[in-house]
């Protein structure tokens, strides 16, 4: 059913109570002059669901890249002033300290072990620049740590009881905050280590059927929906 606000015409009013929640509203921005017939109907896409990862490191990374940034515009600045041609400082692999930040972005995600070789040099050369970011990345790869290797409740809560007391002792405000709100829902979260399983297959399925919903304009009959539902995904 489509419902133009701006003709004043609400349909609801002349549809029964029992099928109101079966009515789906479908903005109208185009009508035909000579039909009326709607010319685009535009679909509202849900929004991506947040990552469970630990980005604590990717706000500090953002944070020294603005200030590569901004030292880099002072010495174009200065070096046009001076009547100079200006050459970026670069480093052995070839990056300049913006450079370094940036392209260093999908390596602080991953462990050592899957590094390949440009990757470890960029890494030691960054590292050796910023050693706030080493001290974050070693603690977002304790904490996922505490997921890979541990086995059993009691053995997580332990990791992550060390995890604690480590980012107490670095006293880093990107990790203080998380660390909080993970202690405060610990139990919750060490249930997952019982049998290691989640709801990700009833959250799949949910958005199939959401989707499946969308594709079809909404739904009015609900038996029909819940046999074509079951043919479709059974």
């Amino acid at each position: 059913m489509c419902y133009d606000a701006s003709s004043g015409e609400n349909p609801l009013r002349e549809q029964n109570a029992r099928h109101r929640s079966d009515v789906r509203y479908v903005r109208v921005d185009e009508r035909d002059g000579e039909t009326g017939v709607p010319k685009r109907h535009p679909r509202l896409r849900p929004l991506p669901r947040p990552t469970a990862r630990l980005r604590c490191g990717t706000g500090i990374r953002i944070g020294l890249r603005r200030e590569a940034i901004k030292d880099e515009n002072h010495q174009i600045k200065q070096a046009q002033q001076d009547k100079k041609s200006y050459r970026p400082q670069t480093f052995e692999n070839g990056d300049t300290p913006k450079q370094l930040l940036a392209r260093s972005r999908y390596l602080l995600f991953k462990p050592q072990s899957q590094w390949y070789d440009q990757q470890k040099a960029r890494a030691a050369i960054l590292f050796r620049e910023h050693p706030t970011l080493k001290t974050a990345y070693e603690l977002s790869m304790m904490f996922r740590a505490c997921y890979e290797y541990s086995t059993t409740r009691p053995e997580a809560k332990a990791k992550l009881t060390h995890w604690y007391q480590k980012v107490e002792a670095k006293a880093m405000e990107a990790f203080l905050v998380p660390a909080e709100s993970i202690r405060l829902h610990e139990p919750t979260i060490l249930n997952y280590f019982i049998n290691r399983s989640t709801n990700a297959s009833a959250e799949s399925f949910n958005a199939k059927l959401k989707n499946f919903r969308s594709l079809v304009r909404g739904v009015r009959d609900k038996k029909f929906h819940l046999f074509r539902v079951a043919k479709l995904y059974g």
